[in-house]
């Protein structure tokens, strides 16, 4: 499968980990996994 050059590393990446999912599940989870990730490291951790 020859991966599109608009799709990042670590897609590409996610891919390899997920290998029975589509194209399109894994772009579904690989945005909310990349928002996950944002969100964590933006918001300050107040409560404890």
């Amino acid at each position: 499968m020859v991966l599109g050059g608009g799709l990042s590393d670590d897609f590409a990446h996610f891919l390899k980990m997920h290998p029975g999912l589509s194209i399109e599940e894994a772009k579904r989870k690989f945005k909310e996994q990349q928002k996950l990730k944002a969100q964590q490291r933006r918001g300050p951790k107040m409560h404890h």
